[in-house]
């Protein structure tokens, strides 16, 4: 019984180390109008979590390094590979329209010894991330230490438990001060304290493992029954002495503000028994009186000093008064609200690792449904800590410095439940606010998906999804990017129909978050010839239309030409193009009525494409017949020509000769729309990919493998009939899986383009039918865009979320948030 309530302890602190976020509650309406003018809201990330380069231009190790790669859970050893695309990431965080971004200083980066002489290039990195994020508007606010020790400090002298490193982080933050204090107004010395001793000297679970030996650890060295003391008492010796440095150097010339964070639970008692709510108290003074009570008042909580005995390190008078006062303000890491069980304190013979709950004598348990990488949100339990620190610590100013929660990486771009657990938590911190809180920022964790400390990454709480398979690793902006700007900027209100709405309109969202970098591909005619030309000269049959960017690298001069002259003239158009001539057949066939190019036209015809443009939509059947007459209505003389019929059903069984085949080659190489009703219902199509993959092969054979854009692929369905949209999504995936077989059997297939990307009038359908990705609402005066399914299926296609496979469609449909129908 005593294992499993030690196994249990680990592994509640195991979540509180990765940094576990909730889900969500109601929340009033609110907007960003609502909180302070000078209020903050940013986002947060870490050195090694972000930067990368760790072995780039002098860095040197540190403690995190030498930990991640001890153990199976990667390595920051390239992470989001910050150091090279910082500009890239500042730019996301102007257009997402942040106030400010939290980072940390890597020691050995700048100061490759720990002491000594500075590295030039680290110290420019910084200095032109200050100077980028400044550029933008956005505030700097820097950690100088959040858990990446020098190693040589560690190898020197133990690193946090000896008290050398009081003066070695007091020399290394008056380097920064120096270097970037004027562009730098607040300083956060130590990140979450609290959390850092117990998880680094008590529990082994962050750099660099320290704890006692047991069979529930790896540790190699430490002493979690004295270790965790000695560094947290340190920690707040080496801040109050980089806060006196400031104060007494830096301030008066640079105004800016030094802090001190602690990692704060929210508490509630298990029961309503007396014993659980003692132990609520008792863990308040282990969680947060430890280093907040010195802080405020010098000296250390009596309950840690009663239990402690001798195993607490003691401030000397000099001591207590320069730690009394030293923070400006006080940074709260907040993530989670535990229940806390009393639990009487357990001799020291049993596993050592769990001192720190033994010495704290309660048990903290996960609260309802919460597991180890998933939690209820509890927004009360911020306004809670917040609420305390008001009561019991002075009202301090308070930077809430990491808040998010984490979901598995690359599970979803549609982070709802994220949103939801960010706007909840915004709203307690809101009432603290009112409540005479001095409460002065918001930092989302994380602004972009990061290495994590133990879940490495597997889990992500990242606005902004970076795949970590792609050599460049691609940011792609997710919903909670989208919400967070929206929120920043006014166009998005906190209330409880918020977040629907943005999912509705959620790639809006995408397409201005980081989607850039779209190659134009311009069409020069489609459909739309001046009326002027057509009433002074007859338009396309006169020869008087012939005299007809820089940004621009692809141009198609003429839309789907031969089914542009079929349709509006009542074509074999490839044969001119490429071998200067129109086909045999249709000469034979025609006569006098196929116009004849001269030597010079056909020279000039004759490889002026630098490519072919394909607009495919289907497969049909065709039937011999003989040629009807001419007294038809026009609109079908080309087919009357061609000799042969084209259906969209198989009425009936036929085989086609090889000299039929080679005459409807040559009148209409690809067959595309439909213009009579004999030829089916257009918005009944069935997938047929082969045809669309025999396309390609004939291209390659005949035609010299031209290289070949897919300038329109496609499926109509009737407009308004639902978002879920399966069919065409399904009908993509399969005209995607024929390109891609085409390229690997050798043909020269460049791009596909989707028609269309939102519903569009078309010109034979009016707004009957529509082939789009997005829902256009044609009754609503502002005409609304709404993604359908297909839209989601196709993002999660382009930016790897999504693989192509039976099954993906299906399991997008059951995630999918959009309507199933009007």
């Amino acid at each position: 019984k005593e294992n499993k309530t030690k196994m249990q302890l680990s592994s509640l602190f195991s979540v509180s180390l990765v940094i576990i976020a909730l889900a969500t509650s109601h929340v009033d309406a609110f907007t960003r109008h609502d909180f302070p003018k000078d209020f903050l809201f940013g986002a947060a990330s870490s050195a090694y979590q972000w930067e990368g380069a760790f072995d780039e231009e002098g860095r040197t190790p540190s403690v995190w390094d030498t930990f991640a790669h001890s153990n199976n859970m990667g390595d920051g050893d390239i992470a989001c590979d910050g150091y090279h695309k910082y500009k890239e990431d500042v730019k996301l965080m102007a257009e997402m329209g942040l106030e400010a971004f939290r980072f940390s200083i890597s020691w050995t980066r700048l100061i490759p010894n720990g002491r000594g002489p500075i590295n030039p290039k680290g110290l420019w990195f910084y200095k032109n991330l200050i100077k980028e994020l400044r550029n933008h508007g956005i505030e700097p606010h820097v950690t100088l230490y959040h858990y990446d020790l020098p190693q040589t400090f560690e190898d020197e002298y133990g690193g946090w438990i000896n008290r050398k490193i009081i003066e070695d982080f007091t020399a290394f933050a008056d380097v920064c001060f120096r270097e970037f204090g004027d562009d730098v107004k607040l300083w956060t010395t130590i990140n979450e304290a609290t959390i850092f001793a117990i998880a680094s000297y008590s529990e082994g679970f962050a750099p660099p493992g320290h704890c006692s030996p047991s069979k529930f650890s790896n540790c190699s060295t430490g002493n979690s029954s004295t270790e965790p003391y000695l560094a947290g008492h340190n920690m707040l010796l080496a801040h109050a002495s980089a806060s006196k440095l400031y104060r007494l150097k830096y301030k008066s010339k640079q105004r800016g503000s030094v802090g001190f964070s602690i990692y704060a639970f929210g508490l509630s008692p298990y029961s309503n028994s007396k014993d659980d709510q003692i132990a609520t108290q008792r863990a308040e003074a282990f969680l947060f009186g430890w280093m907040l009570k010195p802080l405020v008042f010098g000296k250390y909580p009596d309950e840690m000093k009663r239990i402690l005995g001798s195993r607490l390190p003691v401030f000397s008078e000099e001591e207590s008064e320069q730690v009394k006062g030293s923070s400006d303000f006080v940074g709260i890491i907040h993530y989670m609200t535990v229940y806390v069980k009393n639990n009487k304190p357990t001799p020291p013979l049993l596993p050592s690792r769990h001192d720190f709950y033994t010495d704290m004598g309660a048990e903290t348990i996960f609260m309802e449904n919460s597991t180890f990488f998933e939690w209820e949100a509890t927004p009360q339990g911020l306004e809670s800590v917040l609420e305390n620190l008001k009561q019991n610590y002075n009202n301090p100013p308070i930077y809430i410095l990491e808040n998010g929660k984490p979901m598995k990486h690359g599970s979803t771009l549609q982070d709802s439940e994220r949103v939801e657990y960010i706007q909840a938590y915004l709203g307690a911190a809101l009432n603290a606010i009112k409540n005479g809180s001095d409460t002065r920022s918001y930092f989302v964790w994380s602004m972009i998906d990061l290495y994590e400390l133990l879940s490495g990454y597997m889990y992500s709480y990242g606005m902004y999804y970076v795949n970590f398979s792609d050599p460049g690793l691609k940011r792609s902006p997710k919903l909670s990017a989208s919400w967070y700007s929206g929120f920043l900027n006014g166009t998005v209100d906190i209330d409880p129909q918020a977040i629907t709405r943005l999912q509705s309109n959620f790639s809006e969202g995408v397409n201005r978050f980081g989607k850039t970098g779209i190659e134009p591909q311009v069409t020069l005619y489609h459909y739309d010839l001046p009326q002027p030309l057509e009433d002074e000269y007859g338009g396309w049959i006169n020869r008087k239309i012939i005299e007809f960017g820089d940004d621009v690298k692809l141009w198609t001069t003429v839309n789907e030409a031969n089914i542009f002259a079929v349709g509006a003239y009542s074509g074999g158009m490839l044969k001119p193009l490429e071998f200067g001539d129109y086909p045999d057949v249709m000469k034979r066939s025609l006569g006098s009525r196929l116009p004849v190019f001269s030597e010079e036209e056909s020279e000039k015809v004759k490889g002026s494409s630098d490519f072919v443009g394909i607009i495919h939509y289907t497969t049909l059947y065709v039937r011999k017949r003989r040629p009807a007459p001419s007294v038809l209505p026009s609109n079908r003389e080309f087919f009357t020509d061609m000799g042969v019929d084209m259906l969209c059903k198989p009425y009936f069984a036929f085989i086609i000769n090889q000299s039929e085949k080679s005459r409807l080659d040559s009148f209409w190489l690809i067959i595309l729309l439909f213009f009579s009703q004999s030829l089916g219902n257009p918005h009944s199509w069935d997938n047929v990919p082969w045809g669309f993959e025999i396309v390609l092969e004939y291209l390659k054979h005949n035609y010299d493998n031209p290289p070949i854009y897919i300038l329109e692929s496609g499926k109509p369905m009737e407009h308004g009939s639902g978002l879920q949209d399966a069919p065409r999504a399904e009908y993509i995936e399969s005209c995607i899986g024929a390109v891609l077989n085409a390229i690997k059997n050798g043909s020269d297939t460049r791009g596909y383009f989707v028609w269309s990307m939102i519903d569009l009038y078309e010109l034979l359908f009016d707004y009957k039918n529509s082939y789009g990705m997005y829902y256009v609402n044609f009754s609503d005066p502002d005409l609304k865009r709404s993604p359908k399914l297909s839209a989601s299926w196709y993002s999660g296609f382009l930016n790897g979320t999504i693989d192509a496979d039976p099954q993906a469609i299906t399991r997008l449909q059951s995630n999918f948030s959009g309507s199933s129908s009007f």
